[in-house]
């Protein structure tokens, strides 16, 4: 399981794989890949001040139906607390 960063998602959106390293193309392709849902509103901000063309649930569905991104489900709260014990 991989989770994307914004900016990767913003690349992979936008057909920019050259800016990944063969490392990342080759986990992209070997695992599954989900996106923080926090990734979402970090797109629709972006949208609404101009930095990317299309609204964050275009862009999300166009990588789901392309490369099988998915949103994760866990509970939001549960993921910090994850990611804040990881040193």
């Amino acid at each position: 399981m991989i989770y994307l960063d914004t900016h990767v998602v913003v690349w992979l959106y936008g057909g920019l794989r050259n800016k990944l390293s063969d490392l990342a193309k080759s986990l992209i392709n070997d695992h599954e890949i989900y996106v923080s849902p926090i990734v979402r509103l970090e797109l629709q901000y972006l949208y609404e001040i101009g930095r990317v063309r299309d609204e964050s649930n275009v862009m999300i569905m166009d990588l789901s139906n392309r490369i099988g991104l998915r949103v994760c489900q866990k509970d939001f709260n549960l993921i910090i607390g994850q990611a804040l014990e990881i040193n």
